[in-house]
């Protein structure tokens, strides 16, 4: 079923520009990334728990092996995500990050065909490739900045690099999701459960370990819960249900899209970010 109308096209191009705006969200937000990472976790919990039907509820909490392991793997992927693509963009300018982390969309459609022979309309190609070049063009204006990275002390270099490896890795491990959904292994209404409860149980146990805290400033707070809320867990829930009606190869081109708004809009108010990092300055 391709969903081609007007109005499908607007929803999702204004729901990756939100969702694309989390770059933007970890600049703004001076608060460490172990709580950006715990207040996504809570927050997606909370919402997941209200709104999930009763009978997935007991689903997701029957003690068992299969179920431990279904919140070990999935918590684990999904906080690994969260923790490597913040780090990246916490050291990195957008103009670097967004284009590396938000190019997933040709790992899920290879995924698509070779994996499960998902048949991807060849009409769409043409405007997914000029979508991503048009992403790519987008932030080569700045990508001088980069060229800096040469310039840095020894170890400030090692740590940007290590931003860009973490950015690559987190991309793949949105193509892992990506299969285990699409496997069967795990369904939207339990996953949704299962990944953040098992990844705020481990960042739980993470403080513990480590006699540490999340920040508990009330502004920050204020700002993650909305974002996190209103955008996050919206976002989130339009693409994945979105992605259960439409090739791979077309809702890509949003995805593309809504990272050039999302990046100018970022740029163009500078109380979405903190000051751009003097190592790139």
């Amino acid at each position: 079923m391709e969903l081609s109308s007007p109005l499908f096209e607007g929803l999702a191009t204004i729901n990756e520009v939100g969702f694309s705006l989390y770059p933007a969200l970890v600049k703004s937000v001076p608060t460490t990334l172990d709580t950006q990472v715990f207040a996504r976790h809570l927050v997606f919990v909370l919402i997941s728990l209200f709104i999930t039907p009763s009978n997935l509820l007991t689903e997701v909490f029957t003690p068992s092996l299969n179920n431990a392991f279904h919140y070990l793997l999935m918590g684990g992927i999904s906080t690994s995500i969260l923790k490597l693509s913040y780090f990246g963009f916490e050291e990195l300018p957008l103009d670097l990050s967004m284009p590396i982390y938000y190019s997933y969309p040709w790992l899920i459609i290879g995924f698509a065909i070779f994996a499960f022979e998902r048949t991807q309309p060849l009409k769409f190609l043409p405007y997914l490739i000029a979508s991503y070049i048009a992403m790519i063009l987008a932030f080569k204006p700045n990508m001088e900045k980069i060229k800096k990275l040469t310039d840095l002390p020894e170890e400030k270099r090692k740590t940007k690099y290590l931003a860009i490896a973490a950015l690559v890795a987190a991309t793949c491990l949105v193509g892992v999701m990506f299969i285990l959904y699409q496997s069967g292994f795990e369904t939207v209404g339990t996953g949704s459960i299962r990944n953040h409860l098992g990844g705020l149980l481990l960042m739980i146990g993470y403080f513990v370990y480590n006699k540490i805290s999340p920040d508990l400033d009330w502004t920050v707070w204020s700002k993650l819960l909305f974002f996190n809320g209103v955008i996050g867990y919206l976002s989130f829930m339009f693409r994945v249900n979105s992605m259960k009606f439409v090739p791979e190869i077309y809702y890509g081109i949003f995805v593309f899209i809504g990272t050039i708004i999302a990046y100018y809009i970022a740029k163009a108010y500078p109380h979405l970010q903190r000051k751009e990092s003097k190592d790139f300055s």
